[in-house]
């Protein structure tokens, strides 16, 4: 089994030489991958902090059913972009527990405030990832997360009584 992985090594290390555009292929699919970890790791947070949101008593009836959504979500981000970047790097993430502070809040606005920039930070990273990424194939995963990132804004702002959508999505007079 040795010999045969010492070998591949062997023989994609001579494709790239041989092969124009082999390495830069594979070193694309490592940046792709980078720039997908990125994200995973900031949806792995958000995944974590809605958990936490839930286990704060204020959180209560629609609201509650809300973070609990949106939660399930992330987890559901972290997982797809997860296996992304475990096939274009081979490596799957390390994602490391998230501590949080015990500090108690009384309000549950303070945590849908929280929550409403916590989304809005996940969609420009989306973008900015979509932007970046050498194969327009992989935008399509990154974007159905920046899309559902969107709508939980959306959602968010409307719990806090706030305009839904962006200024930048109204049109002019």
């Amino acid at each position: 089994m040795r010999r045969l992985s010492r070998r591949a090594a062997l023989n994609a290390g001579t494709a790239s030489l041989l092969v124009p555009g082999a390495a830069v292929a594979g070193a694309d699919e490592d940046r792709d991958g980078q720039l997908v970890l990125k994200l995973v790791e900031q949806a792995h947070v958000s995944a974590e902090t809605y958990a936490h949101y839930l286990r704060q008593p204020v959180l209560k009836g629609n609201l509650k059913a809300l973070t609990a959504q949106i939660h399930e979500q992330e987890a559901e981000h972290v997982k797809a972009l997860g296996d992304l970047v475990t096939k274009l790097t081979g490596t799957a993430p390390k994602l490391e527990p998230v501590a949080f502070t015990a500090i108690a809040v009384s309000d549950p606005r303070t945590l849908v405030r929280q929550a409403a920039q916590r989304e809005g930070r996940l969609v420009g990273t989306a973008d900015r990832t979509i932007a970046a990424l050498s194969k327009a194939s992989l935008a399509s995963l990154v974007g159905s997360v920046m899309a559902n990132d969107a709508q939980h804004a959306a959602l968010l702002r409307l719990e806090l009584g706030k305009d839904p959508l962006p200024s930048a999505f109204v049109p002019a007079p």
